[in-house]
C-alpha cells in the first residue's frame, strides 16, 4: 500500500500554522466565464443531491418528519459562501452521513452538529492517524452503506408499482452509473415526464364516433 492509498490530510505542529491551511478567493478571475460555469454547475448538482437526500431521510426517519427544502437549500447557500471564502470545498447535503445518524439512533439536529465537530477535531488533532486509514477501508463504508440503501427489496417496491415508476427508477440509475449524477437525474426525469403524460394523455382524451358523427372529450370525467 502507497501513501497514494491513504488519506492525505494536513498536518500541522501547532496552532500557529491553521492559517496556512485558508485559502482565500482571488477576485480577479471572477471575471471569467469558466468560474461561473463551474459554480452554476456546482450549485444545481449539489442542490439537487440536497433535495434528493432531504426526501430519503424523510422516507426513514422513524418521526415521519417533514424537512423544510427552502431552508435547507437557503443552509447549504450560506454555508457555501463561508466555505468559498475560506478556500474549502462545496457543501451538501449527503444520503451516506444522514443514513448513519438516523440508524445510529439519532434523533435531533444535534446530531449533525456533534459530526460536524468530531470531523474538524479528528482533522486539526488527529491528522497523522487520520492518514493512517485506507482509501479502501473508506470505499468499503460507502459501499456497505449504499447497499443498504439501494437494497434488493427497494428494487421490488419499484418493480411491484408498475412500469410507470420502475422503468424511470432504473433508467436513473443506469444513467447515473453511465454519465454523473446530473445528466442522470435529468434523465430519469424525462423519462418519468413521459410516463405521466403518457397515462394522463389517455385519461384526458376520449373520442367518441355514433352515426358519423366524431366528437373528442377534454377531462378526466
Amino acid at each position: 500500500i502507497r501513501q497514494a492509498h491513504m488519506v492525505n490530510l494536513p498536518v500541522i505542529d501547532s496552532i500557529s500554522q491553521f492559517p496556512q491551511l485558508l485559502t482565500f478567493p482571488h477576485f480577479e478571475y471572477i471575471k471569467l466565464k469558466v468560474v461561473w460555469i463551474a459554480a452554476l454547475q456546482i450549485g444545481i448538482i449539489a442542490s439537487i443531491e440536497s433535495l434528493l437526500s432531504v426526501e430519503a431521510v424523510d422516507k426513514i426517519d422513524e418521526l415521519k418528519r417533514t424537512t423544510n427544502p427552502n431552508r435547507e437549500l437557503i443552509a447549504q447557500g450560506t454555508g457555501n459562501i463561508v466555505a468559498g471564502f475560506l478556500g474549502g470545498l462545496p457543501i451538501t447535503s449527503v444520503i451516506v452521513r444522514s443514513s448513519a445518524n438516523v440508524n445510529s439512533g439519532a434523533k435531533t439536529k444535534l446530531s449533525a452538529i456533534l459530526h460536524g465537530l468530531l470531523l474538524a477535531v479528528a482533522i486539526l488533532i488527529f491528522p497523522k492517524v487520520m492518514n493512517l486509514i485506507p482509501l479502501s477501508a473508506l470505499a468499503a463504508v460507502l459501499i456497505y452503506t449504499g447497499f443498504k440503501l439501494a437494497k434488493p427489496s427497494v428494487f421490488k417496491d419499484a418493480f411491484k408499482k408498475g412500469a410507470a415508476v420502475f422503468v424511470p427508477f432504473l433508467a436513473t440509475i443506469f444513467a447515473i452509473l453511465l454519465s454523473d449524477l446530473l445528466i442522470g437525474i435529468c434523465i430519469g426525469i424525462l423519462v418519468g415526464v413521459f410516463f405521466i403524460v403518457r397515462s394522463n394523455f389517455k385519461a384526458a382524451l376520449r373520442f367518441a364516433d355514433r352515426d358519423g358523427a366524431h366528437m373528442i372529450r377534454f377531462g378526466l370525467k
